[in-house]
């Protein structure tokens, strides 16, 4: 990854000679899907230097190299399964020091494709040097869909840092999901030593005091086994009755290429989106289809989100805020098997959002603690380590 364009094309035989050229370039050299076996497309943690990779992917559309548990394994590939010595936690364990990052590996011209990986960054400005220079320090976690935000820190100092102690240490952390959280983990050295939930009782709570969230999805349809297959283009115009739409989330899975179609947002005033989709089983990540936004607004309990679509068929409907906190609301655009989009249950800032603090007892020597959150549609963050005692 260069920090300037039009750089040139570069040939190397060794691992070092293309470390020197990246090195002089000021460029980075990011390890993807590490945990496939070494000398078999994964990492080879031997040749690893933190001058020029201050981070490495730990989850893409290949799945997450974390560990060798948990959910995501490697299976969309043809290269097998995870192996232990070469998982981001086998290293971290070595005593090696990098970031995390997300990134999509996507093959259909979609990069970014929801599920697939992400990068959050904290930049200090929304520009390419500073978004390289935050890489650089670590500041960045990774993503698999969802745009969790994520903030980080040990003893005051952020995600990615390194930094000396004494025998205890302080993490401070502010997670907001997109969906509702399940639960945010700070995890030591390779043990979960501290764990944070949402506030109970708050699912059904129609709270509007704060900004609440709302997922459109759509999609559906026909699959390949009915030999129906079809590219189904989408057109809608959302509107909110009271209040303003503050922010919005695209989640858009990678699709079939195709260079006519493009998915569009835009904005109609401070309550209105604009929408321009389409959705397809054939060619799809997975084969699934579908496509959403999420929506936060500010807005009141006698409030109604209206949709009114030109395609793929002219239909107009609406549905009142106070009902959407107490079930989704699902609607077909024809009989099966045509497609079908929804408005999901209204997600209060209460159960999306956990902040908290923690003391932690630090060992003799080294230690790394990172925070990795989960939601409960199965979207994760893992945000960078914070280093102690390395020198």
């Amino acid at each position: 990854m260069f920090p300037q364009d039009g750089r040139p094309l570069f040939y190397a035989g060794d691992v070092e000679k293309l470390r020197r050229f990246c090195l002089e370039e000021s460029a980075l050299m990011i390890p993807h899907h590490l945990a496939y076996p070494k000398g078999v497309r994964g990492v080879n943690w031997d040749a690893f230097r933190e001058d020029c990779t201050p981070v490495v992917e730990i989850f893409s559309e290949h799945g997450a190299s974390e560990t060798d548990r948990g959910p995501f394994d490697y299976f969309t590939h043809s290269m097998g399964g995870r192996e232990t010595a070469n998982t981001a936690r086998a290293a971290l364990d070595a005593g090696l020091r990098f970031g995390f990052v997300g990134s999509s590996d996507n093959h259909a011209g979609f990069p970014g494709a929801y599920g697939e990986g992400l990068m959050g960054v904290h930049a200090d400005a929304h520009t390419r040097a500073a978004i390289l220079e935050a890489i650089r320090k670590r500041r960045t976690w990774a993503l698999t869909g969802d745009r969790i935000e994520v903030d980080f820190s040990v003893n005051g100092m952020p995600m990615g840092s390194g930094l000396d102690a004494g025998r205890d240490a302080e993490a401070v952390f502010s997670v907001c999901g997109r969906d509702e959280l399940d639960v945010v983990e700070i995890i030591q050295d390779g043990r979960v030593v501290h764990r944070a939930y949402p506030s109970e009782g708050v699912a059904g709570a129609e709270d509007f005091s704060r900004p609440v969230q709302a997922r459109l999805e759509w999609g559906w349809g026909p699959w390949g086994a009915l030999a129906l297959d079809r590219i189904c283009d989408w057109a809608m115009n959302i509107s909110l009755s009271a209040g303003r739409i503050e922010r919005f989330f695209p989640c858009l899975q990678s699709m079939p290429f195709d260079e006519q179609r493009r998915h569009r947002f835009e904005r109609i005033g401070e309550a209105g989106l604009a929408i321009r989709s389409y959705t397809s089983r054939k060619g799809a990540y997975r084969e699934n289809p579908n496509q959403s936004a999420v929506l936060e607004f500010t807005s009141n309990a006698d409030a109604t989100l209206a949709i009114a679509l030109s395609e793929p068929v002219a239909q107009k409907s609406s549905v009142k805020l106070a009902d959407l906190f107490r079930g989704s609301a699902n609607l077909r655009t024809g009989p099966f098997p045509k497609e079908s989009y929804q408005w999901h249950r209204l997600v209060p800032l209460a159960s999306s959002s956990v902040s908290g603090r923690c003391g932690i007892e630090l060992p003799q020597g080294r230690s790394n603690i990172y925070l990795r959150a989960r939601q409960k549609n199965g979207h994760m963050a893992w945000a960078s380590p914070v280093f102690l005692n390395y020198r």
